[in-house]
């Protein structure tokens, strides 16, 4: 008789193998540098969509975090043709997304406050721990911007998101939180 873990474990696995390896299929012009995310005014940022997914090596589900204004839904299908080839991303196509929404202001200040990270705002992969992605919907059609980082500069990403929304958002202060434990990014 097979043990529960076990079982979780296998569909795990499964569902890593099946759906999670990036394969961009988007567009050249779809990729956006990180500036222009951030000349995006308050209108616009009304539909912008975050994401925050763990691409390292893992021996269990780990939840990506996803969010938005509260005048949006995330959508995560939205960000699968920017997918990186070479990267897993299997945590995106887990039922288990922690979503919060924030305010178009508080995202404003989000792309500021990370953007003070070279790394980020350069769109590097310095590390396989943890994409960054931002995925809008413009007049030109759709874009995304990525940064793939290691364990010290997502702590420190993580930290500046949290600092960028503001105190009434526990949804918002509770999911990051938990996302950095998870992670054992937390102090």
């Amino acid at each position: 008789m097979f043990n529960t873990k076990l079982i979780t474990l296998l569909i795990f696995g499964l569902l890593l193998l099946v759906g999670g390896f990036g394969v961009n299929c988007a567009p050249e012009e779809a990729e956006m540098g990180f500036d222009e995310f951030q000349d995006f005014n308050l209108e616009q940022l009304r539909t912008l969509q975050v994401k925050l997914t763990y691409v390292g090596i893992q021996e269990e589900p780990i939840p990506t975090v996803a969010f938005t204004s509260s005048f949006n839904t995330v959508d995560m299908e939205k960000f699968r043709p920017f997918r990186r080839s070479g990267f897993h991303y299997g945590n995106d196509d887990l039922p288990n997304i922690w979503t919060f929404t924030c305010s178009p202001e508080e995202l404003k200040g989000m792309i500021d406050a990370v953007g003070e990270i070279e790394a980020v705002r350069q769109g590097e992969v310095i590390g396989e721990f943890l994409s960054f992605m931002m995925y809008n919907t413009t007049s030109e059609g759709d874009k995304a911007f990525e940064a793939i980082l290691d364990a010290e500069t997502s702590k420190l990403l993580l930290s500046k998101i949290r600092a960028a929304l503001d105190t009434g958002n526990t949804g918002g202060i509770e999911t990051l939180d938990g996302l950095a434990q998870i992670l054992s990014l937390s102090d």
